[in-house]
């Protein structure tokens, strides 16, 4: 899933920091190698 693609999960906090706290948090991945993060940044869901 895209960063544009997830931004539509969130309803209660802005997506950005919601993005950025499940990152912190270890829940999501979000690709950075590639690049700055954008709207075509790969965004992975950890499994635990």
């Amino acid at each position: 899933m895209t960063v544009s693609e997830s931004l539509n999960a969130f309803k209660e906090t802005s997506p950005m920091a919601g993005l950025a706290t499940l990152a912190l948090h270890g829940y999501i991945e979000i690709e950075l190698d590639e690049g700055p993060i954008g709207p075509e940044t790969i965004v992975r869901r950890l499994r635990r």
